[in-house]
């Protein structure tokens, strides 16, 4: 399986839209995507596929530490294999639509976010 993907995917929540880039990292011969995180490199989304002995493969949209937010159960070599809208279960409560986008080019910029109260200049020493 050397399927490359999409470079850049978008997944829409109820509560925003975030931009997925393709990584040069795999998990179980598929790429993995991230989103824009922290300058450390901490910190926002990742989307790849999973697959354990104990359930069915699918791709999951993952927090900074790891945990499994959202799940579709698919065996789909790249998120071009199910873009659109498809519910998909999440870790707590009712399982959800989520819609995903392929797009041509990411528009952001490299890099990431900083916390507002870690600036330095913010505060009287």
């Amino acid at each position: 399986m050397d399927v490359e993907g999409p470079a850049v995917v978008t997944v829409q929540f109820r509560w925003a839209t975030e931009t997925f880039l393709r990584t040069e990292d795999r998990a179980h011969g598929r790429h993995i995507y991230r989103s824009r995180g922290t300058l450390d490199g901490k910190g926002g989304l990742r989307l790849q596929y999973q697959k354990s002995e104990s359930e069915n493969g699918g791709w999951e949209i993952s927090g900074s530490q790891g945990k499994c937010l959202y799940r579709l159960i698919t065996d789909a070599e790249s998120p071009a294999d199910f873009l659109g809208s498809q519910t998909w279960a999440r870790a707590f409560g009712e399982p959800t639509q989520l819609v995903v986008m392929q797009k041509h080019r990411a528009e952001i910029e490299p890099g990431g976010w900083i916390e507002p109260g870690l600036l330095a200049f913010d505060r009287s020493w």
